[in-house]
């Protein structure tokens, strides 16, 4: 099964859970519509590892410390927006390198549990209303 066939899947399977929600995949760059509730995303993890950020690992590009519950979002989504991935809600508080721009990039606090969560394709919803 090639990655267009496999993306086409995960739709389909979204669409049979829910039919109340619209799914759209997403590629590079990130294809984002004002209706759109669910993306189709590569998720990832990283860490604070200057290896895998800037020269201030421990600031996020929104200028707020790093901790547990934020996301490296593509740059088409606005810091402070919330995405809910596998039923938690992360803010979007960082950015990926222009190279990885639509993905999704969950910070953990040691690599270990970043390698753990390794590089998966997940619905990622968009969330509204979030108190």
């Amino acid at each position: 099964m090639n990655y267009k066939s496999f993306l086409v899947l995960i739709v389909s399977l979204s669409l049979a859970i829910s039919s109340s929600t619209r799914t759209i995949i997403i590629e590079n760059p990130p294809i984002l519509s004002p209706d759109s509730d669910f993306l189709i995303a590569k998720v990832t993890g990283y860490t604070s590892s200057i290896s895998e950020t800037d020269n201030d690992p421990f600031t996020t590009a929104s200028n707020k410390p790093v901790r547990l519950g934020i996301v490296a979002c593509p740059r088409k989504i606005a810091f402070g927006t919330k995405v809910e991935i596998d039923n938690l809600v992360y803010v979007c508080e960082d950015r990926t390198s222009r190279r990885l721009d639509g993905i999704f990039d969950i910070w953990f606090p040691d690599r270990q549990s970043a390698m753990n969560f390794g590089s998966q394709i997940k619905s990622v919803k968009i969330v509204k209303n979030y108190d």
